[in-house]
């Protein structure tokens, strides 16, 4: 019975998303100290020609946006301003991307954004950021901003100024990416099978269940 729940489970909806230009798959839903967070979108980043990683927004589940009419820009802008647990996620897909290129990108992100940069937030980056490896920057409702790249932490800072900023930097209007919007379009599929989800689950087990 355990190994048919867990294969409906996965057969209901994809576990996980792909960003197509970089073929990075990117999980639906995690979990971070008991929290469900929720993907609500994928996209990339390019520099000097080449994609240099994907990047994918997670938030919690509660906090996504009830009303599916509202505007990818006023989604994004929610989620810059919303207190809650949130996650972004960059999968490194350039080979390897050196220490001071990432902080030189960081100083940018803060002066676009008309803010001085922060230097105990930049100085973090201490190491290389090659294909394959993840970053993570991760906030909770307190604003508290946590940052590790793998199983590594790299910082953590009481600073909900600084937590905004770094949202800012990603969803923003200054954002790098691709096409921003793209980081809000799977909000409804995804909250949607939240909702849904459970209940077809106990619906389709008591069919089978059924002699």
């Amino acid at each position: 019975m355990m190994l048919f729940l867990c294969t409906l489970l996965v057969s209901g909806a994809a576990a996980v998303v792909l960003e197509p230009h970089t073929g990075v798959e990117f999980e639906r839903r995690l979990e971070r100290e008991g929290v469900a967070l929720a993907l609500t979108g994928v996209d990339r980043r390019r520099a000097l020609g080449m994609d240099a990683y994907a990047i994918a927004h997670y938030v919690d589940e509660r906090a996504l946006p009830a009303d599916a009419g509202l505007s990818p820009e006023d989604r994004l802008e929610r989620h810059i301003d919303t207190a809650a647990h949130k996650l972004i996620v960059f999968h490194g897909v350039y080979r390897r991307v050196p220490p001071h290129g990432i902080r030189l990108s960081w100083k940018k992100h803060f002066k676009d954004l008309g803010l001085e940069p922060r230097k105990d937030f930049i100085e973090a980056f201490d190491r290389p950021f090659s294909r394959g490896e993840r970053l993570y920057f991760e906030a909770d409702p307190e604003g508290r901003l946590t940052v590790r790249h793998g199983d590594e932490l790299l910082g953590s800072w009481e600073d909900p100024e600084l937590t905004r900023a770094l949202w800012a930097m990603c969803l923003g209007p200054v954002s790098e990416v691709v096409a921003r919007e793209n980081l809000v379009a799977r909000e409804d599929a995804t909250r949607d099978i939240a909702q849904n989800a459970p209940k077809a689950l106990r619906s389709e087990t008591e069919e089978r269940a059924t002699p």
